[in-house]
């Protein structure tokens, strides 16, 4: 009751939440079929042409999960375009007219491009002429025309492979060519950029304007059901401890029933729940003597950078660090008011394991000295493991390779500042460049390691 649940609330099982999945996502359907919302039949579809069928119900589970993002303030209200515009480095209004303008005479440099069609022509051989022609048609037509045939100007400068072509044949007879190709290769770049964030753009205004539609139905279907689900109860425990009006009345019964409080697998404990503990469960262990006098009330907080796996929970081992420096400064502050400078943070290490041999922590370390531990992400270098003295062994499997070479592999060498052999001109398409393909080698007579 003081939580604000309505009588009869349940935990939901993971039976109940597939159930219930499909039931909002048959309602969604239904009603989008009913009301002619072709846009979320069109959405879901493209979706489901994206993603599997688990990968599809999993992301709208996790819009569902994240329902103060289309709730209360600033929450993401329609239209979404603009806000996600401006998340991912885009202006409010961009769109596909703002990529036809990079392809306009004072967005693109058509000054290098021109000099490349004089010196295609110069050069004078049957690619050099097509090349010049194929330049001139893009100089000659408007931004948007220019946009529609950018494949085009791009396949004058860029390999299939996006690969700048060879200039050295046009260079013997044209010197420069080189540079002012590079220069129109990074007008390409940029358009290339700009449409890939129109089309992230374009893909997260669909998936996230289905996600928030489910979202909301989601937890309207919930609230019908009687059911709460993990997320529902992270987020209700830190609104009743934190947030309500009763929070103060509930922390001090809280506090009168335990002196000690362990978190266990705090790398992968999300923002939500640091907040229950430390501002919901343990803001009154570093007040004073408080109600407890002078019986000693401890955090103790067991973690590992190294395995935090759950990011696409939410979690983060960032949150652990700040956690941390939260409680510092609160012991910090309660030593200076009780003039007791023991109190402080103990910084206990978790070097010694004992289910994992020698041998094989040996190897870790060593990987970690190579790869670097920064590149981990750890904030410092990790002290060494220290394992039981049994014997382990490292298999390193090798990667092996075959000829995958197919009649479509080799390197197109046409294109402005190549020719093609056969074609009247002095250069020649590069040879075909054999595949190759890494695969894991058959599984070794004995385990890898023990």
């Amino acid at each position: 009751m003081e939580a604000g649940l309505r009588p009869g609330t349940r935990a939901m099982e993971d039976r109940d939440r597939a159930l219930l999945v499909r039931q909002v996502l048959a309602e969604l359907l239904v009603s989008a079929e009913l009301d002619g919302d072709e846009a979320l039949i069109d959405g879901l579809a493209s979706l489901s042409r994206r993603m599997s069928e688990d990968q599809v119900e999993a992301f709208l589970l996790r819009c569902a999960g994240a329902l103060e993002l289309w709730t209360g303030p600033g929450a993401w209200q329609p239209p979404l375009r603009p806000r996600i515009n401006r998340v991912i480095g885009l202006g409010e209004s961009d769109g596909p007219d703002s990529l036809a303008a990079m392809c306009a005479d004072d967005g693109f440099d058509c000054e290098s491009v021109r000099r490349c069609m004089e010196m295609n022509s110069a050069w004078g051989t049957k690619g050099g002429i097509d090349a010049a022609n194929a330049l001139g048609d893009w100089l000659a037509a408007s931004p948007e025309a220019r946009l529609n045939a950018f494949a085009e100007l791009k396949s004058q400068f860029l390999t299939a492979k996006d690969e700048p072509r060879s200039t050295t044949n046009i260079e013997k007879k044209q010197p420069g060519y080189a540079g002012y190709a590079a220069r129109v290769i990074a007008c390409i770049e940029a358009v290339k950029a700009r449409k890939a964030q129109l089309d992230l753009a374009d893909l997260l205004e669909t998936a996230l304007t289905i996600g928030r539609r489910f979202a909301l139905a989601w937890s309207d279907a919930k609230a019908r059901e009687g059911f709460i689900d993990f997320d529902d109860q992270i987020r209700t425990a830190a609104d009743l401890l934190t947030k309500r009006t009763s929070a103060e009345w509930i922390r001090f019964k809280l506090d009168r029933q335990f002196d000690h409080i362990l978190v266990d697998e705090a790398q992968d404990t999300n923002a939500a729940q640091w907040e229950i503990v430390l501002k919901g469960l343990v803001e009154d262990f570093f007040t004073g003597e408080g109600q407890r006098g002078q019986v000693a009330r401890t955090l103790f907080v067991v973690g590992d950078y190294k395995q935090a796996i759950f990011g696409f929970q939410g979690t983060s081992p960032e949150n652990f660090a700040a956690a941390k420096l939260t409680v510092q400064a609160q012991l910090a502050r309660m030593a200076a008011v009780l003039n007791d400078p023991d109190r402080e943070l103990l910084d206990l290490g978790l070097g010694q394991s004992f289910r994992t041999s020698r041998p094989i922590l040996d190897f870790v370390d060593r990987a970690i000295d190579h790869l670097g531990w920064d590149r981990l992400g750890l904030e410092q270098k990790p002290e060494r493991h220290v394992g039981l003295d049994i014997p382990g062994t490292i298999g390193l499997w090798k990667v092996v390779s075959d000829d995958l070479a197919e009649d479509g592999d080799e390197e197109d060498g046409e294109g402005a500042g190549s020719e093609s052999a056969g074609s009247g001109g002095d250069g020649a398409t590069k040879a075909r460049k054999p595949g190759c393909r890494a695969r894991i080698a058959s599984w070794p007579t004995r385990s890898p390691c023990r």
